[in-house]
């Protein structure tokens, strides 16, 4: 989900994998009046996997689609949901999206390749440059910070290995310089997936269960415990 603040308007993506009924949505909804506004549902071949998104100051929304290796958009006149771009290598399982302040670099973490950075204004994508010794793989929820990029990753089986990163970027955005482990090895992060930003803080969903969840939809309700809402300071500087 995601807030236009400006229109006030409320985004929410989903997808249904389930063979049987496969399908993704995207709802717009107005905040103030609370009616859905619009919703666009794809049932068609190539069926996309709606995963994440963001809102350009123009009102343009961008989303990720997992299954299909993209990323689509939907201008803010609501009309049309269209692919925008795709990369087999870049872009497999494409998963969280965050954009640059000035919009005009969009990052997306591909489950299985890392960080790609794509340029909006010439249609181009391109892995983030720069060495880290902190796998950029595996990252779930991507959001910016301060010319930071802050990754959720819980890309191990392993649940002590699932951690929040900060990625420093260098001023044109295109190579991370540093990095630092804000949380790892938390009892609290079970399959951490994503969060939200404001001001200085990060709110981050924690624990959410979602190995739990069987390929046929359903889980195993006596084993879910209530989720986890973890609040983080990210003007606290994180020694490595």
């Amino acid at each position: 989900m995601k807030v236009d603040v400006q229109r006030r308007r409320l985004w929410v993506v989903s997808h249904n994998d389930w063979s049987d009924s496969m399908m993704s949505a995207v709802h717009i909804y107005d905040i103030d009046t609370k009616r859905l506004i619009k919703k666009f549902i794809t049932k068609k071949d190539p069926i996309p996997s709606f995963n994440d998104l963001v809102i350009t100051n123009s009102g343009t929304a961008y989303i990720t689609d997992t299954r299909g290796n993209s990323t689509y958009y939907l201008p803010s006149d609501l009309s049309k949901v269209e692919l925008f771009l795709i990369s087999d290598s870049l872009l497999a399982s494409a998963n969280g999206i965050s954009i640059s302040s000035d919009n005009s670099l969009f990052y997306v973490a591909s489950y299985k390749k890392g960080i790609a950075v794509i340029d909006l204004n010439i249609k181009s994508i391109q892995p983030i440059i720069g060495s880290t010794a902190i796998d950029t793989r595996g990252i779930d929820g991507l959001m910016l910070y301060n010319n930071n990029l802050i990754g959720i990753y819980n890309g191990d089986s392993n649940f002590s290995k699932h951690r929040i990163v900060r990625y420093q970027l260098s001023n044109d955005g295109h190579e991370i310089t540093s990095e630092s482990i804000i949380d790892q090895n938390n009892p609290l992060l079970n399959e951490p997936t994503t969060g939200v930003i404001i001001g200085d803080e990060l709110y981050c969903l924690a624990a959410t269960y979602l190995h739990l969840l069987e390929l046929n939809g359903t889980s195993d309700t006596t084993k879910l415990k209530n989720p986890i809402v973890l609040v983080y300071n990210l003007s606290k500087k994180i020694n490595n």
